[in-house]
């Protein structure tokens, strides 16, 4: 069983304040300069960008798990938007 596990999907989305209850088109577009701002700095300093590195898109861990004949159960995270479970069994 993984527990929280990064959707790159999502993630992004989340970052820009998509998800955000008060978002705008002028809130999203502040929040989109702020985070290039940070990706250009990081980079710059020779730092890691983005926790986006350790995203996972469900796809390939699905292709893993039946590789070895697991079965496998995605489940929406209940408290962020852009994190799921993922719930491995055998068949």
């Amino acid at each position: 069983m993984f527990f929280d596990i990064l959707d790159p999907r999502l993630y992004p989305l989340w970052k820009i304040g998509l998800f955000s209850q008060d978002a705008d088109v002028w809130y999203i577009l502040r929040k989109i300069g702020f985070e290039f701002k940070v990706m250009l700095s990081a980079s710059l300093n020779n730092r890691p960008n983005d926790i986006l590195g350790f995203a996972h898109n469900p796809n390939i861990i699905k292709k893993i798990a039946n590789k070895y004949s697991f079965e496998i159960t995605f489940v929406q995270s209940m408290y962020y938007e852009y994190k799921y479970h993922a719930i491995i069994y055998s068949a």
